[in-house]
């Protein structure tokens, strides 16, 4: 049976089903918020589970540092982060997200074997990630994330 990645490449797509459930490659915001807090919610130990943050035509800002490429590992960062968004006047705005873990020599793996996301909405507008890294068979239990954006 194909792995998870393999079936994102074959569909060419960021959303696919498995099991009846639609899962993701990665998180997109539709707008972009002024604000976003996350927050760990569970972790497997090993390997390490993170989050990377990725945005195009602005900034986000944790902890004091700018950039526009943020990745925050469950075993160093607080349990809950905020990160403030700023964007560029002009062009085009994405924020993405997707899941990390630590791999041989410190290595940051994502998008490999069965690495997903099944995407939780709440009523409250709180977002929950359960995300599953690419080793061995799915496991949505491997890095669970609440994300709640704040708006303008």
């Amino acid at each position: 049976m194909p792995d998870l990645s393999d079936r994102f490449a074959e569909e060419q797509s960021n959303i696919i089903e498995w099991r009846g459930v639609p899962i993701h490659g990665l998180y997109e915001f539709e707008e972009i918020p002024r604000s976003i807090t996350l927050e760990f919610i569970s972790a497997k130990e090993q390997p390490v589970q993170g989050i990377q943050l990725r945005m195009r035509g602005g900034t986000m800002t944790v902890n004091d540092t700018e950039s526009d490429d943020v990745v925050l590992w469950q075993d160093t960062a607080p349990t809950r982060v905020e990160i403030e968004i700023r964007t560029k006047p002009r062009g085009r705005t994405t924020l993405k997200l997707w899941n990390v873990w630590r791999g041989g020599h410190d290595v940051t793996q994502a998008w490999l074997g069965n690495a997903a996301i099944r995407v939780h909405d709440e009523p409250s507008g709180r977002t929950v990630l359960h995300c599953s890294d690419g080793q061995g068979d799915p496991d949505f239990d491997d890095l669970v994330v609440a994300v709640t954006a704040q708006w303008p």
